[in-house]
């Protein structure tokens, strides 16, 4: 099953997730790095469009797009005001450079081909323009806490790609090396301005990044 099949399958667990909100406590951290614009935003990899609404109460002119039909629907049931596309981040159906923003909170490591993606979302920014994308961080992911040694242990390789479950939501996503992702960036001629790596609060408090959060230029 791909992941875009099997996100299209849990649509509706993942709603319900969302909108409990407990998923998105740390999107404010992320939110404080997007540049400030009034011109064409995307949020790619939407879901049910919680970062859409967001952005635009604070008033981005965004569209909203996900490969998923039921969490686009739930996304315009919502915000009847926005718009949500339905579509694969690997083919946009967008001229080059339309945005001169596109983000990607929390999606990218939930898609099939993120290489695609990136070259993508590079294609429709404007020369100038911004990504901005949050990622669970890839060693977090390369392994998992030791409880009774208090240690990071990494389990098979951290250079393969290999799909997993994300732990708390229990939902599908590939672990990839960091690499593979900037090769996307370099194809899509971004070129990374902002990168940050907030620290998990929980388990191993402080010694580990959980996240990582990256700004970059379309030259």
């Amino acid at each position: 099953m791909t992941q875009k099949e099997a996100w299209e399958a849990l649509a509706e667990h993942w709603v319900s997730l969302v909108r409990c909100g407990s998923i998105y406590d740390d999107a404010r951290a992320f939110l404080a790095l997007l540049p400030p614009t009034s011109e064409p935003t995307l949020d790619l990899g939407c879901g049910e469009g919680r970062i859409t609404r967001e952005l635009a109460a604070r008033g981005y002119d965004v569209v909203g797009v996900d490969s998923s039909r039921s969490m686009v629907e739930a996304a315009r049931e919502a915000h009847p005001d926005g718009r949500y596309d339905v579509a694969d981040a690997a083919a946009l159906p967008y001229d080059g450079g339309a945005f001169v923003l596109v983000v990607a909170f929390m999606s990218l490591q939930d898609m099939d081909d993120v290489g695609a993606a990136l070259r993508e979302a590079g294609r429709v920014l404007r020369h100038g323009g911004r990504l901005c994308l949050a990622i669970i961080h890839p060693i977090w992911t390369a392994g998992d806490v030791d409880e009774e040694s208090d240690r990071f242990v990494i389990s098979g390789s951290y250079l393969a790609t290999v799909p997993h479950i994300r732990p708390v939501m229990q939902v599908p996503s590939v672990h990839r090396p960091l690499e593979e992702y900037f090769h996307g960036l370099e194809d899509g001629g971004l070129v990374v301005e902002t990168l940050r790596e907030p620290p998990s609060r929980k388990r191993l408090a402080g010694r580990l990044p959980v996240y990582l959060y990256l700004g970059a230029l379309k030259q």
